[in-house]
């Protein structure tokens, strides 16, 4: 008996025994093969799920899953998939993983600047642009929609509006163009309740008045199960609560920021019985770190806080030449990627800047190259390299 052993780059073809027998006439029984090993796979912002003790032989099949912030580029989450035949990588499919947030876009491009991007809707796929602001707040992407994309983007406000208890509304002065940013959330009374995103919809709220300048955008504050008789209601912005008091129980409390495509005339109102709370979006603002571009802007927008706080469309704000609503996530890592013959450990399910992940080899074996530990750091990339067991 002869028993074979591939050479290197080279592995038995599956299903065939590596040996050779002698018969009893002076033959030698059994048929032994070698095919090309494939080198290493990958697809881009995707990570490689290996199964347990898999190699890259002939017919070995990597699948592939997209990182957390990206989405697969044909609809319905196909399985992405690479299988060896013969030395030579085949995909089944032509999918690749598309940029869902400013998230995503920063772990394309560690250190990507402020800016404009394109980004896809997780469900429909349709192209969202955004102004993605890396400098407003430390540690977070705050992602303004464009007007032109507010229409498709019903399906990435989850993706957009990670961090739900604040909104940043920054407006555009009339006056030399100056831009500025307020910070708002539920004043103190409603601090447990998250504020409400919502595209061409205002579910538990109260409709527009101006819901025939859509599409739009629509910030809402205390929702209608949750709105008292009477009692204090209002925002906070700049860290100070500015209140009215609700006299009829109206759900109204919102910011509306209006597309407008057919150029339909606004109502015009301008109600303002409680001044500081009607102008705080404003008065509470500061400079901008970075301008976004004109394009960000639109300048149809209703404020509403009611019964008895007010209601104005932006006629009421002749200081005010656009405005457009801000939304923040934490800049993140991408999921770490999977090692063959290894398990990890991450330190923190949120993957944050400092964050860790921590491999150990299995079988045995030991990291002979790369990082058995990686951190997570402030350009969403992890420290050095993806270990291997051998």
């Amino acid at each position: 008996m002869v028993t074979y052993q591939c050479m290197t780059g080279f592995g038995p073809f599956p299903c065939t025994n590596n040996k050779i027998t002698c018969d009893a006439n002076g033959t030698w029984t059994g048929n032994p093969q070698c095919l090309r090993v494939c080198g290493p796979v990958s697809v881009p912002f995707a990570t490689a799920v290996f199964n347990p003790g898999q190699t890259s032989d002939h017919q070995t099949v990597v699948r592939f899953e997209c990182w957390d912030d990206f989405v697969p580029s044909i609809t319905g989450n196909p399985i992405i998939e690479r299988r060896c035949v013969d030395g030579t990588w085949q995909t089944n499919n032509a999918a690749m993983c598309l940029p869902k947030n400013c998230e995503a876009i920063r772990q394309m491009t560690p250190n990507a600047a402020s800016g404009t991007y394109s980004v896809s809707n997780p469900v429909t796929l349709a192209s969202v642009n955004i102004f993605c602001d890396f400098e407003q707040v430390s540690g977070c992407a705050v992602a303004y929609i464009k007007p032109d994309s507010i229409a498709n983007a019903a399906e990435s406000i989850p993706e957009l509006f990670q961090v739900n208890d604040v909104a940043y509304i920054r407006h555009r002065l009339t006056a030399g163009g100056t831009q500025s940013v307020a910070e708002v959330r539920q004043i103190n009374a409603f601090s447990s309740v998250p504020l409400s995103m919502q595209v061409n919809a205002n579910t538990d709220y109260t409709a527009p008045d101006d819901s025939g300048l859509g599409p739009y955008l629509y910030l809402g504050f205390v929702p209608a199960a949750q709105v008292p008789n009477v009692g204090p209601q209002g925002f906070n912005a700049g860290g100070m609560d500015f209140t009215f008091t609700n006299c009829d129980a109206n759900n109204a409390s919102r910011f509306v920021f209006f597309v407008n495509s057919a150029m339909a005339p606004s109502a015009g109102r301008n109600i303002i019985d409680e001044t500081a709370l009607m102008n705080a979006w404003i008065s509470e603002a500061n400079a901008a770190v970075t301008p976004v571009t004109a394009d960000t802007f639109v300048t149809d927008y209703e404020v509403g806080f009611g019964g008895c706080g007010g209601l104005a469309q932006a006629i009421a704000y002749s200081t005010v030449n656009g405005v457009t609503l801000g939304m923040k996530a934490a800049l993140t890592c991408p999921r770490p990627e999977t090692v063959a013959m290894a398990t990890f450990v991450v330190s923190a399910a949120e993957r944050i800047p400092g964050t860790t992940v921590t491999y150990t080899c299995t079988n045995g074996l030991s990291v002979v190259s790369g990082s058995a530990v990686r951190t997570c750091q402030a350009s969403s990339t992890w420290s050095g390299s993806a270990p291997v067991c051998g």
